[in-house]
This record gives C-alpha cells, structure tokens and sequence, in this order.
C-alpha cells in the first residue's frame, strides 16, 4: 500500500524562494520598520517626527523611573520670587536695585553671574527724569556755542550757586540717579558677567533701517563665533572648517535687540536665552548656538560655562555624515584672551559700538567715564575652578540629526537645583557657600513674573531651571548620548530576526506570550540600565511597538497558514512519521514540498520469508490479523529509530533514514532498527506459537548512497519516496538473504559509516542481477563488539574466505568446516562448502574475480 496526498498545484522550482514564511515575514516588518525609523532620524528634525514625539515621551518615562541624582553643585539660582517682590516690589524693578544684586553676587564670591532677563528697554526713576527736565531747561539758558548773545535771567530764577559750579552738581546728581548706568557700573566692576540681548529667532517683528541692522553687526561682532573648526590642536595650530556658516542649518535671528547703552558698553559677555520646546511643549533640548547672518552666537548656558572654564567656543560640524548641522562643541579650559579676536571681548570693541551708536545715548559724562575705563578692561583676571587644569577639554557632543540640539540630562526637577532669594542675597542673608565660585543664574521665578515652561520632571517650571539643568549637564559631563544612527534600525530588524527565528518553534500560545514578555521585558530594563547609568537614551517606542507588532502579526499568520498547513501535513504523515521526525517536519512543513532533490540516505527493506504460503493456508480475516501484529510492532521500532516509513508493500517494509529531518547517523539508526526487529520477531514467533499461528521469519537489506528523496507523481497525487540504484540494491540484498540463510545484509557503503559499531561477517562479493559492478556484502550480526566465541568463528569464516578467492579449495574447506562446526546450522558454511567442492573439480580459471553472479532477484 503507497502513500498518496492530494495536492492543487505542481511546485515549481523557485516557487519555494517566493513563498511567504514567518522568518520572511517577520524580517519584512522589520526593514520596513528600520527604514521608516532611519527616513525620520535622517530627516535632521527627528522630535518633530511621529516616532520622534513618541520617543520623546518614553525618555521622560525613563527620566521619572530613573529619579533624581546628585547635581554638580556648580550652578545656583538667584530668584526674584514672592519673598523678593514682597520686600522689594512688583517686578521689574529697578536697574539699580538689579545693580545691588549684581554687588551683593560679587562679595559672595559668584564665579559667573547670568541673567536670565533683558535689559533692552531704558527706564529711569522719577528723580532722574526731575534732573533730566531741569537740565534741558538749564540748557535752553545759555548761549549757543559761538554766539554773543546773552541771555536774560530772571534773578528769581538763577541758579543759587556760579554756573560751573551748578553744571558738575546737576551732572553728578543725573549720573546718581540713571539706574541704567548704575547697573552698568555694577557689571564693569563684577567683571565676570552674562548679559542677554533679546533675539527673535523665526521672526521680525519690527523692520530695521540698514544703518540699524549695522549697528546690531558691529555690537555682535565681538562676541560672535565666524568660523568653524575642523580640529583643535594642543599646540595652538587650529585647523578652520571652510564650511560658510550661512549655510548651516541652524536656528536663524532674524531680529536682535542689544541691551541699553550703559548696560551693553559694559557687558563682557553675552549669551541668549531662547529656548525651543518639542511640538507638544516639553524642554527636552537646549538650543547651543543660533545664527545672525554669518555670526554663530552662543546660548547664556554655553557662555556661562565657557567664561566659568575661560574658554573659547569651537563649534565642529558633522563630518561623518556630511550634514550641516553642528555636531558638538569643544571648550578648551584657560585659553580665553581678550585681545579683540575671539568670543570673549565686549570691552573696546563695545565702547566703540557705543561711540558710534548715537551721540543722544549719552546721558552724563559718568557715562563718558565707563567707555574709558572699559578701554583699560580688556584683561580680566583668569579663574578656573577647583578641579579643572588648563587646556582641559570639554566635548559638548549635539544631536546632528536633531537640529544640532543638546539633550538636556535634567539631574531632578525644581526643587533639584540650588535656589537663593533675591532679597537674601541682597541683605545679605544668604549663605555665601550656596553661591561662592558657582554659575549663578539671576532669573524672575514668582508666579506670573516668568515664562511658564514645561520638563520631564516638572508641569510649570520658570525657563531659567532648564538654563540650570544645560550648565549641570555640561560641567557634569553627563550627556544623554544617541547610539549611531544605523545600529538602532539594525537593532530593528535583528529583534524582527530573533522573532521569526524562535515563535515558529515554540509549541503553544503559552510560550510565545512568556517569550514576548521576556523579551520586551528584557529590552525595557536594558534600555532603562542604560538611560540611568551610562546616559545612553536607546529608543523605546520603536522597537516595543515592532516587537509586539511583530508578534501578533505572526501570531495571525501562523493561526490563519501555518496552523492550517501543518494540520494538513500531520492528516497526511502522521501514519508514516515518527513524532519526533513529525514535530521537527512541522517546524518547517517547506521541507515536504520541495521538488525532488539528491541526498545521500540509508534505506531499509524487510519482508517475510515464504508469506504466499502462509497466505494460502490462512483465511483472509485472519491473515489481516496476522499480518496487523507483525507490521504494527515493525513500524514502531522504525519511528523509534527516527526512520520514515515509506511504504507498505503486501508484507513487505520499506523505511528510509536521513530525511525529510536531516540525521548524520542515518546508516546506524537503520541497522539499529534491523537488529531489534529481528529481536521482536523472535519474541512474536514465540506469541504467533502459543495461538496456534504459523512462525514468521524475515530478511532485511540495508544499503546507503546517493538517491533522489522527495515528492513524486502527478499533478494531483504524489508519493513522498526515495529512488536510485541505491534503493534497488536495498532491494536485492534483502533478496540475497535467502541464498546465505542469513537475516539481515548490509552493503559495504553502509559499512563504511557504522564499521565500529557493529558486529559484521564478510559474506561475500556479489554481482547482483540487473547491476554489472560488483558488491561486498555483509550479514549484520549485531551491535557492538563481538564476544570471543563469535570473534572466533568470524576468523575462522574470513579465513575460510580468503583462501576461497586465491583458489585454495581445500584449505578454504577446511576452515569454513571449523566455522561450521562452530554453528552447524549456519547456512553460508554450507553453501561454501558445497562451491569450493564444485570448483575443485571445475576450476573457475585464473582470471576469476572471486565475485558469485547472481541469477535472480
């Protein structure tokens, strides 16, 4: 009885390439995941993406689980808050009681002092406006400069004092009461100050003249960074990146409003302190530098550190992946000059934008008097603090395919940081150790006095905590760092990998949901492990939502193909397949509807010796039964053995091993089953003997080599089956048996892979019928090593043997009569016997081969 399976189509012999599986399927989700993920990184603007704005979220998760750490302790926040505008009044205040903080900061010991305000609007107090008034009136008395005229006064208005005397007394009252240059004063004598101009960045709300867009040129110049860097050196030997800063792709000021007069003349430095949300609102990322025209400017948190450092700012493209975005930022401690050339200067080149500006700036000649000393202020003293040597570098590492952003490592949220009232430090109630040597950041905090801003940790916070969280990340040197923007999609699709690998083989739904859940699991506390020691923010989102994605996407493809393919493939193999061989098959069913293909396989024949005979003296019913009994047991021992039955043939067996799972011990799995078989028959015959049933015996031919393994038929009915020469001599030497008495034969080739695993006698060299090559064959006689009475009688029979083919009739006689009288009922002794007598009288010649031609099947 064959094997036949229905099937619609004839496979063709790419078709198998083109056919959907759930390791293509899962590698498809994959790279198109990876692709779409790396399209949106590649973008430049990787927040404003969807996977970006979601990937944002998961790192404000991740800041919330990770929790609050140690700050450095180098930057504190003056706040003008309730306690201050309770004492001191609604704000703004006065420039001048700005001033007193200014003072206050700088007796305290304040390395850098930042404000996170601007003074770009001139305000005067009421007794400066009295002063102003009464010297326009003064001046509308006296002569124009080079005319006679006197001027007539009338004597209840004359001053009480000589005029001269009365222009330096109204001159120093004026200068006494313009709070703009006393906070000028202030900064002139701090020196280590950061001062913001207000930028408009993306917009213009007001159009400017030319000559007003020059004067805004000339006052940036100073503190503008014009050139990129493409290295460093130590020995001062710089190399510039010709890359034109206009082309950068950077945010662009299209409006920039200097600070007032006194204020700015005296500021030596000045940094910005806009800031850029994501698109739901969340400060996640500072902006470093911004551009104005073809002048880089830094933020008031790059400043703050690069003056707390005396450093100067070098920006470095990307030029790894050619963009044209900043890629970091260098700061080199103690290499600051002031000499009118770099970041750092203010001083003279502020005097002259001042001198330029407009003669009507000029309130007094107190003002006169700071444009003079900032003449002499172009040296300030260098201060680096504790820890830190000269030419110290500071890497600043941006995102370039993030807008050239730096993401902020908040330490913790508002109550994190170091906080001082403004009236404290003032009245001089603050602890000096909370703000001596520290970047100390002066920003309005009470409610309704700031711009609320939203971080990871905080629903509404003042801007100036995210100012402080940018300085601690930097001085820390804690930068939440992005992997290389290839390994994330690779990551993608290596987890895609991983899922078409491993599901498919998992046995139930059980599994597959405790290896899904290991493996996000594993993901998530790796990713958290990283974000939290090492800064590392690896995305979340992406691979999760592709992992699970993944999953249920095989998870449907396996409930509506695969399922119903191997329920299909068990219907028609579970009859012909052991479990094990069937579990394996059904891993892949691919491997049972490949077109036919060559393999190098054992096969294995078996068939009952003189079953006609016994058919004709049972009666059909019972012949089922007999036969039931033998076959049933013979087919087990075939799946023990990992064997595929091939067939039934009448009584006859046909199995092969090595396929459809490959087995590299093919050769002993069959003799491994032809020598428990012949083990059962023994025990049946002695049960077919006590029912009264006639006693079976049966041969066994075993051969390996190269056949053609696979499906076979038509376009509707095909037969999973072996064929080849190898398979027909399988064939013939279970035939053979019958001529030597034996049970079972294998051939040489079989030999040659289980030479030390079995117990053989060489029986001869054959020419079987049909086949012109000849043969060695060899009875199977069991496993392992040979006892000392076999090893006996196999000597004497390969003797016996030797002699038989060098035409020693006689001495051939004599030793397989020894080995006979060792087994009198061994039926080749016999047959040996009886040719070596008949050649002995009939010589065969010499050129005999010592091959015995077979003359039937």
């Amino acid at each position: 009885m064959g094997r036949a399976t229905e099937v619609k189509a004839t496979p063709t012999r790419w078709r198998h390439l083109f056919r959907l599986s759930p390791l293509k399927l899962a590698l498809a989700i994959g790279i198109v995941a990876a692709l779409v993920y790396a399209g949106q990184s590649r973008s430049g603007r990787r927040s404003e993406t969807a996977l970006g704005a979601l990937e944002a979220k998961a790192r404000d998760f991740k800041f919330r689980r990770r929790g609050p750490i140690p700050h450095t302790g180098r930057v504190a926040i003056a706040a003008i808050d309730e306690k201050s505008i309770r004492a001191l009044g609604r704000w703004p205040w006065s420039r001048a009681q700005v001033a007193r903080l200014v003072r206050a900061l700088d007796e305290v010991g304040a390395a850098v002092i930042t404000f996170d305000v601007a003074f770009v609007d001139r305000v005067s107090s009421g007794r400066f406006e009295a002063f102003r008034e009464a010297a326009q009136w003064y001046a509308s008395l006296a002569p124009a400069k080079g005319s006679e005229q006197q001027v007539r006064v009338d004597p209840g208005t004359m001053p009480p004092r000589p005029w001269p005397e009365f222009e330096a007394w109204l001159a120093q009252k004026m200068a006494e009461g313009d709070p703009d240059v006393a906070l000028g004063e202030a900064i002139l004598s701090a020196g280590r100050v950061v001062v913001a101009p207000l930028a408009h960045i993306g917009e213009r709300p007001v159009e400017q003249s030319e000559d007003e867009r020059a004067w805004i040129r000339a006052y940036l110049e100073p503190f503008a960074v014009r050139r990129l860097m493409r290295e460093v050196a130590d020995d001062g030997k710089d190399t510039p990146d010709p890359f034109p800063i206009r082309d950068l792709d950077i945010a662009d000021a299209l409006l920039i409003e200097p600070p007032v007069a006194p204020v700015a003349a005296a500021s030596p430095f000045i940094g910005f302190f806009n800031v850029e949300p994501d698109p739901d609102g969340v400060l996640r990322r500072a902006m470093p530098m911004f551009r104005y025209e073809d002048l880089l400017l830094p933020s008031i948190d790059i400043e703050s550190v690069a003056v707390y450092l005396n450093s100067r700012i070098y920006p470095f493209r990307d030029f790894e992946y050619g963009t044209r975005r900043l890629a970091r930022i260098t700061l080199v401690a103690g290499t600051a000059e002031y000499d009118g050339e770099g970041v750092f200067q203010g001083g003279r080149a502020a005097t002259d934008w001042v001198e330029r500006r407009a003669e009507g700036l000029r309130v007094s000649e107190r003002e006169d008097e700071i444009l003079r000393a900032l003449d002499e202020a172009n040296d300030i003293d260098v201060w680096l603090p504790e820890g830190v040597r000269p030419e110290q570098r500071l890497e600043i590492p941006l995102d370039p395919f993030d807008e050239g952003m730096l993401l902020v490592n908040y330490p913790g949220p508002r109550e994190t940081y170091t906080t001082v009232s403004a009236v404290d430090v003032i009245e001089g109630k603050a602890d000096p150790a909370l703000l001596r040597d520290r970047i100390v950041i002066v920003a309005a905090t009470a409610m309704g006095t700031f711009d609320q801003r939203v971080t990871p940790y905080d629903a509404m916070v003042p801007g100036a905590y995210q100012h402080a969280a940018v300085v601690d990340t930097i001085l820390s040197g804690r930068f939440i760092t992005r992997p290389l923007w290839w390994l994330e999609p690779l990551l993608l699709v290596a987890l895609c990998l991983l899922l078409g690998l491993v599901m498919p083989r998992l046995p139930n739904g059980y599994a597959v949901g405790a290896f899904v859940v290991l493996t996000a699991g594993s993901y998530y506390a790796l990713d958290l492990w990283l974000f939290s020691e090492h800064h590392v923010d690896l995305f979340l989102v992406t691979p999760l939502g592709t992992f699970l994605g993944g999953a249920l996407a095989l998870s449907t493809y396996q409930w509506l193909v695969v399922d119903r393919e191997k329920r299909q493939v068990r219907r028609a193999f579970q009859h012909y397949l052991a479990p094990s061989v069937m579990q394996k098959v059904l891993e892949d069913p691919e491997k049972l509807k490949l077109a036919p293909g060559k393999a190098e396989l054992t096969v294995l024949f078996s068939d009952i010796r003189g079953f006609t005979t016994i058919s004709e003296r049972l009666p059909p019913e019972q012949l089922a039964v007999v036969l039931n009994e033998y076959l049933t047991p013979m087919t087990h021992i075939v799946f023990e053995h990992g064997g595929t039955l091939d067939k039934y043939m009448g009584d006859a067996i046909m199995a092969f091993y090595g396929d459809p799972v490959p087995q590299p011990d093919h050769a002993l799995r069959a003799c491994k089953t032809a020598v428990r078989m012949i083990e059962k028959l023994d025990e049946l015959s002695a049960v077919f003997e006590a029912r009264g049933w006639p006693p079976l015996d049966i041969g066994i031919g075993i051969n390996t080599g190269p056949m053609s393994v696979g499906n076979f038929g038509s376009d509707v009915l095909f037969d999973y089956t072996v064929m080849g020469d190898a398979v027909n001599l399988a064939s013939r030497l279970e035939g053979t048996n019958k001529q030597y008495g034996t049970r079972i034969l294998i051939s040489e080739a079989t030999l040659a892979h289980v030479r030390d695993q079995v117990i053989v006698r060489e029986l001869d060299s054959v020419r079987v019928k049909g086949k012109r090559e000849p043969v060695r064959i060899y009875e199977l006689m069991g496993l392992g090593q040979p006892d000392a009475e076999t090893r006996a009688f196999l000597e004497a029979f390969a003797e016996g043997l030797a002699h038989y083919r060098r035409q020693l009739w006689d001495d051939a006689i004599a030793h397989f009569e020894r080995a006979g009288a060792m087994r009198p009922l061994d039926i080749a002794c016999q047959l040996y016997v009886a040719r070596c007598v008949a050649m002995k009288e009939s010589p065969p010649g010499e050129d005999w081969d010592g091959v015995y031609t077979m003359t039937s099947k």
